[in-house]
């Protein structure tokens, strides 16, 4: 929680600045640095109005009404006070940090490293702020960079959890399994009762194609937080990776009633339902998600894939064309639009098609084959097609409507 640590300073800092007034200057000071963000937003605002308060008092004032307005999802506001905070004191490293957390939250990572940066100039052993200039670093895809300050913030602080989870997944996104699991090992040594750790070494599991320990993994992270979407989303993909689809729809079931804003949910569901033939449905899911997420490359596959089951040759077409418009590496999008092609009576077109998907991914006829779709030039599942894998192989694409979005603990508040 972002608010835990912040209490410990601000008590600390209010004992050496704050005279002993009036009780009821007393009762707004304790609002102003609970844990409930619409009592301290309330301690603190009496406190700023009450034109009592020093300036010293009043940046730390500030700040914790910033992480009260944070902790409420309100940034505009929590923004506002951070700056006024640092306006009020220039070398105030608390709401340097927590303002860094904010532009972070924003998607401003140039700020939030900016913002981190003076917090750790201005205090070089805060492991909380390395740890979080390490997340800005990530999200902006400088991995080095990133583990350099999961490293700096172990080091200041060995016992740090959400260090060795947000480095285990940084591990992991750059393809270090081993080193990712081992830091994900000692997370969950450190905090037995921490899903998310549990969730991001079931992801780096899932892709490596244990889907047994995967699933192990997000179970645990479920039974920690019952209403862990991502979670639910992740242990779905394993289902489906061991064909489970009846399971990995129940779970995404679950993940989309926690979120229905959760478009790649959806499109995952459009997928293992026209797999499992629950076409109507499935092409229903498929359109709310091009609706929360328009131009989707892989949402477009799938609703695609649905079309051609359908044996909707036009409408599987023109998905397929916008598929490949928006990702040309959209490997099973090449294979059913050649499908496609050949259900239109196009053999010359629909060869030219499957053969270059074939020469991508020279196993592609096997998937189709699994997934039931048959090619109606052939008569086959498309096998005759595999003459052409011998051409070699340029890329192999994973399973349509996997996304492996990187998953960070949120960084707690400044220490101060």
């Amino acid at each position: 929680m972002y608010r835990s640590v912040w209490i410990l300073a601000a008590l600390a800092c209010l004992a050496l600045a704050a005279p002993a007034w009036a009780q009821s200057r007393d009762d707004n000071w304790k609002h102003c640095v609970d844990d409930d963000p619409d009592l301290s937003i309330g301690g603190c605002t009496a406190l700023i109005q009450s034109g009592q308060e020093t300036t010293t008092n009043l940046a730390i004032i500030f700040t914790n009404r910033c992480i009260a307005y944070h902790n409420k999802g309100d940034n505009e506001h929590a923004m506002q006070d951070c700056d006024q905070a640092i306006r009020l004191k220039s070398d105030y490293q608390s709401a340097f940090s927590e303002r860094g957390v904010i532009a972070y939250d924003r998607g401003d990572y140039d700020q939030s490293i900016k913002d981190l940066n003076m917090a750790i100039q201005l205090k070089p052993d805060d492991a909380i702020a390395f740890n979080n200039r390490g997340n800005a670093y990530s999200s902006k895809g400088q991995h080095d960079l990133a583990i350099d300050d999961y490293n700096q913030a172990l080091q200041l602080k060995p016992d740090y959890a959400t260090a060795f989870n947000n480095r285990g997944d940084e591990y992991r996104i750059i393809g270090q399994y081993d080193h990712a699991i081992a830091d994900l090992d000692q997370a969950i040594r450190l905090r037995p009762d921490y899903p998310l750790a549990f969730s991001n070494r079931g992801l780096a599991y899932f892709d490596q194609n244990d889907d047994d320990h995967a699933i192990e993994d997000y179970s645990q992270a479920i039974a920690l937080k019952s209403d862990y979407a991502d979670a639910y989303y992740g242990r779905a993909r394993a289902y489906a990776g061991k064909e489970q689809y009846d399971k990995a729809i129940a779970d995404l079931d679950q993940a989309i009633q926690l979120d229905p804003t959760d478009a790649a949910a959806l499109n995952s569901r459009c997928w293992y339902k026209a797999v499992t033939g629950q076409l109507q449905p499935a092409l229903a899911d498929c359109m709310e998600s091009l609706r929360l997420r328009p131009g989707d490359g892989p949402t477009l596959d799938s609703r695609g894939f649905v079309n051609l089951k359908l044996k909707n040759a036009d409408a599987a077409i023109a998905d397929y064309d916008a598929a490949l418009n928006a990702d040309p590496k959209l490997v099973y999008s090449l294979y059913g639009r050649g499908l496609a092609k050949h259900l239109k009576g196009d053999k010359a077109g629909g060869d030219a098609d499957m053969a270059a998907a074939v020469q991508a991914m020279p196993d592609i006829a096997d998937q189709f084959a699994k997934l039931g779709v048959k090619d109606e030039v052939s008569g086959s599942y498309g096998t005759p097609i595999l003459i052409a894998a011998g051409i070699g192989v340029l890329a192999v694409i994973g399973f349509v409507g996997y996304y492996l979005g990187r998953r960070r603990s949120p960084p707690p508040a400044a220490a101060g």
